[in-house]
């Protein structure tokens, strides 16, 4: 049976993906199309088909129970001395552990670390000898983001690269499911747009507010209307 390496993360959202992302180059990182920045809930693991579809299922119904949060990421922190990792502290939502365990669960054997940290990763492996330096000038180091979604992300090929692609993106509150289907993305809509209980597939627009962000703007044949924020990302 085929298996697939998944993830489950909090993506960044702009501004701060990009002022990160700046960061991150000025210190030397050279993978930063590796993965976007974000909070890790459940490790790289490897999932079957059917565990890919449990997981995708509990992801849903867990994001269709938050509601979108605004935190403030940073300082600056690292894992030294077991792991010479740089990064933004975060700090921790009263859900993060209980729910990262039980989507690990899913899977026979695979647990969440009891010393469970949830962070924004900077470098991965930085120089040893400079990370308290590293740490002290970024001890100032923050970032202003709201998060909206859960992503489940898959590993994938792409040019030779190891690269995280996001899968599927459950919003937050909007019982709104954004899918990967031929490198495009997909809007379903459930329950909050349809009076039914049968998802619909959105051919709606996406639309600039006055902040600048966009949001997708759905409406059902009742009448009702959902606005969805939507993170804009470059191609190509």
């Amino acid at each position: 049976m085929t298996r697939r390496r998944l993830l489950v993360a909090l993506l960044v959202s702009s501004p701060a993906i990009e002022q990160i992302d700046v960061l991150r180059r000025a210190l030397g990182a050279h993978d930063l199309d590796r993965i976007a920045p974000h909070i890790t809930l459940v490790p790289p693991h490897s999932y079957n088909d059917i565990e890919v579809d449990a997981l995708l299922r509990e992801v849903e119904v867990a994001a269709a129970d938050l509601t979108p949060f605004a935190c403030s990421i940073g300082p600056a922190n690292s894992f030294m001395p077991e792991n010479p990792v740089l990064y933004l502290d975060v700090p921790s939502q009263p859900w993060f552990a209980p729910l990262a365990s039980r989507l690990a669960g899913l899977v026979e054997g695979f647990t969440i670390r009891p010393d469970f940290t949830p962070h924004v990763t900077l470098l991965r492996r930085a120089d040893e000898e400079h990370l308290p330096i590293l740490v002290e000038a970024l001890r100032f180091a923050n970032f202003q983001t709201t998060f909206r979604s859960l992503d489940v992300l898959e590993q994938v090929e792409i040019e030779g690269k190891q690269l995280w692609a996001p899968l599927r993106s459950f919003v937050v509150g909007h019982q709104a499911v954004f899918n990967r289907e031929n490198d495009r993305f997909v809007c379903t809509l459930q329950g909050a747009i349809e009076s039914s209980s049968r998802s619909r597939r959105a051919e709606a627009p996406l639309t600039a507010t006055g902040e600048g962000q966009l949001e997708l703007v759905v409406s059902n044949s009742s009448g009702e209307v959902a606005r969805v924020p939507v993170e804009a990302t470059s191609e190509g």
